[in-house]
């Protein structure tokens, strides 16, 4: 592991930790991201942490309260670069 790949570590386990620590406190609880951080590792980290969605402060193209709500009737609102990030991570996995 490359020192600059320490700190981009550490927050992904840090945000799957929050989100198993919400999920552990209040297992009901639906767990929306929205952050700045597109990079695949806090995105990965965030879903399969237990995050129902994950969206981009910069592509909020619908209004929060309806991604909220999304999330509460059980959906999983991605914005478009999170997607897209989600597909290269399957078809390496599939391709591996």
């Amino acid at each position: 592991m490359e020192p600059a790949d320490r700190p981009a570590r550490r927050r992904a386990a840090a945000i799957a930790a929050a989100i198993a620590a919400v999920r552990e406190r209040c297992p009901a609880a639906r767990v929306l991201v929205v952050s700045g951080h597109d990079d695949p590792r806090h995105v990965m980290a965030a879903l399969e942490g237990g995050a129902d969605g994950y969206l981009l402060k910069d592509e909020l193209s619908e209004s929060l309260s309806d991604a909220l709500q999304a999330v509460r009737a059980g959906h999983a609102p991605l914005s478009p670069r999170v997607a897209a990030v989600m597909l290269r991570r399957l078809r390496e996995r599939v391709a591996a």
